[in-house]
């Protein structure tokens, strides 16, 4: 006779599972077991959160991001649907670092959510990282004008930030300035903003604006990821800058201290003995 199948092959994998589990087999034997269980029934919620249970505590987020895919497919619960979502696009954009694989479940969660203003500055973001920069930035403008209203200024100042940096790796300077100036008069302590202005200066040769920006980046205290640059980074910038200003001295005094931070950064470290030969 056939052996059981679908949900009743299913229920019985999982129990053996959870016997396995019980009687500490390997881990790798358990998840087997649980996949088995999603073989016959890839519904089967007790499996899904097993899995998914096993791959979070692992740090396997590849794998954990599948399961909650398959598990917002088969759900027909809206908020369980939208947390879903939002945990899938979290991975997707940060842990996976594939900004690509989380515009199928932003497009999910516009329509799910359309109000949720959050999920359109993500979902206009993914598309201006994904390539679809003309049909982000408009999403994104047309947040900005309800945002406005209702003076929430730092979600505008952090909207101008995205706009302005898109305009800038285009080749749009005059539209970036227009972004991040806007953005600079805001919200004066966001570094990214700071970066992309003090980036933008020097390649315009304003260096007393591009001195401004840099100096004003090691007043703040900032996650070095989100802003692009390093502590280092900034002084590496600003001893390039007295370079160019035939400022010698003060420029060994800036890698000196970006040394101090960052002993082996190869391009402080070049700078430095390039300075010593001058």
């Amino acid at each position: 006779a056939a052996g059981p199948r679908g949900r009743q092959a299913a229920d019985l994998r999982f129990r053996m599972a959870r016997l396995m589990q019980s009687q500490e087999a390997g881990e790798g034997e358990i998840r087997e077991a649980f996949m088995q269980a999603l073989e016959a029934d890839p519904t089967h919620r007790e499996a899904l959160l097993a899995v998914e249970a096993m791959a979070r505590k692992a740090g396997r987020h590849d794998e954990l991001v599948q399961h909650l895919e398959l598990r917002e497919q088969s759900t027909q619960d809206q908020p369980e649907r939208v947390a879903l979502l939002k945990e899938i696009v979290e991975l997707y954009r940060n842990q996976v670092q594939r900004p690509a694989g989380a515009l199928p479940a932003l497009e999910k969660l516009n329509k799910l959510a359309p109000d949720d203003l959050e999920v359109k500055e993500a979902y206009g973001q993914s598309l201006i990282a994904t390539g679809k920069a003309q049909e982000g930035e408009a999403l994104l403008e047309s947040l900005i004008e309800g945002l406005t209203a209702k003076r929430q200024m730092k979600a505008v100042a952090r909207l101008r930030a995205t706009l302005g940096l898109a305009a800038e790796s285009r080749g749009d300077v005059t539209k970036a300035l227009a972004h991040l100036e806007a953005a600079q008069a805001l919200d004066s302590s966001s570094p990214r903003v700071a970066v992309a202005l003090g980036r933008l200066a020097d390649a315009a040769g304003d260096r007393p604006k591009a001195f401004k920006y840099y100096r004003n980046l090691l007043l703040l205290s900032f996650d070095e990821a989100a802003a692009g640059i390093t502590k280092a980074g900034v002084y590496l910038a600003l001893a390039k800058l007295h370079v160019a200003e035939n400022e010698a001295v003060k420029a060994r005094g800036m890698v000196d201290r970006g040394l101090g931070i960052a002993p082996n950064d190869p391009d402080l470290k070049a700078l430095g003995e390039q300075l010593k030969r001058a």
